[in-house]
């Protein structure tokens, strides 16, 4: 089969029922990384109508968007992962589940190490991502227990 092939049955897929999407996402960043860095972009826009679920209640649907996030660092630029997987990383990182949260977190941490070895990572993108560590994680009751 070739790309164009894969990549129409999976965009048919993204917009099918969670419980079709969460098969998808579970595989997203292993599909992401065989197809070309010009759809794999295109993909990674994609990766924050995964926070919209039919059912909000479903944290493993959301637990499955934190484990793909720290797989996808892998596969994509650092300013794609400061474009589109931070500030998903980051939202998670708040969620009201430890599981999700405590994935979310070593995704924002392991998107610093990106930045700083990224040369053209500014000082910016590193200082909002430890500002949110010291504001929303320190000051937040789930995270001092």
């Amino acid at each position: 089969m070739t790309e164009s092939e894969l990549v129409f049955v999976f965009d048919d897929f993204l917009k099918d029922l969670d419980e079709v999407r969460i098969g998808v996402l579970s595989h997203f960043s292993e599909f992401v990384g065989l197809v070309s860095p010009e759809r794999r972009k295109r993909y990674l826009s994609y990766l924050a109508n995964f926070q919209q679920m039919d059912n909000k209640n479903n944290w493993r649907f959301r637990q499955a968007l934190a484990e793909q996030l720290g797989q996808l660092c892998a596969l994509c630029e650092p300013v794609d992962i400061h474009t589109h997987i931070v500030p998903i990383a980051i939202n998670l990182a708040t969620d009201r589940v430890a599981d999700v949260r405590s994935l979310a977190v070593d995704v924002v941490s392991s998107t610093t190490c990106y930045h700083c070895i990224d040369r053209q990572a500014s000082k910016a993108s590193v200082s909002g991502v430890i500002y949110f560590a010291l504001t929303k994680c320190t000051h937040n009751c789930d995270w001092l227990c």
